[in-house]
C-alpha cells in the first residue's frame, strides 16, 4: 500500500498534504497526523486485524489465569523438575538437579516443596532467601548471612 502522506523537511517534520481522489492536495492536519503515525508503523489493515484477533485470543487465557488466582487456583513454581538449584543449609551450598515438586496441605496451610536428587529439599518461600536458582546468587546469600 502506497503512502498518501509526506514528511516536509524544510517545515521540521510537518506534514504537506494528502492526494485526494482526484489528485488535489486537502488540507487536513489532523488527519494526517494520525495516518502518518499509523502510516510509519509499517503496519497494514490485515496485519491490524490479525493483531487484535491475536490480543483477544490472549485476553481469553489472560482471564483464566486472573480468574484461577483471584480463587486460589493459579499456583507460580519457582523452578521446573530438572533445573539445577543451589540451597544453603548449614553455611554450605548443596546443589543438585530438581526431580519433583509437591504442593499439599499442612494443617490448613499450603506448602510447595521442592525435591532434589541430593536428597536436600526446600520450600517455595525459600527461593530468594536460602534457594536460588543460580549458584551467584547462593554465593551472594552466603556471604550476606555471614557478615
Amino acid at each position: 500500500m502506497d503512502r498518501l502522506t509526506t514528511h516536509n523537511e524544510y517545515d521540521h517534520g510537518a506534514l504537506s498534504f494528502v492526494k485526494a481522489a482526484d489528485g488535489r492536495a486537502v488540507d487536513m492536519n489532523m488527519i494526517l497526523e494520525h495516518l502518518a503515525a499509523y502510516e510509519d508503523t509499517g503496519l497494514t489493515p490485515g496485519d491490524i486485524k490479525s493483531l487484535l484477533a491475536e490480543w483477544r485470543v490472549n485476553l481469553k487465557c489472560l482471564d483464566k489465569y486472573r480468574k484461577a488466582e483471584a480463587e486460589g487456583r493459579l499456583i507460580v513454581l519457582p523452578c521446573k523438575v530438572g533445573d539445577m538449584v543451589h540451597i544453603i543449609v548449614d553455611g554450605k551450598i548443596y546443589t543438585s538437579e530438581v526431580y519433583h515438586i509437591t504442593y499439599s496441605d499442612y494443617y490448613g496451610k499450603a506448602i510447595g516443596t521442592v525435591w532434589t536428587h541430593s536428597g536436600v529439599c526446600a520450600y517455595f518461600d525459600h527461593f530468594g532467601k536460602c534457594a536460588f536458582l543460580t549458584r551467584e546468587e547462593a554465593e551472594a546469600a552466603l556471604k550476606e548471612e555471614e557478615a
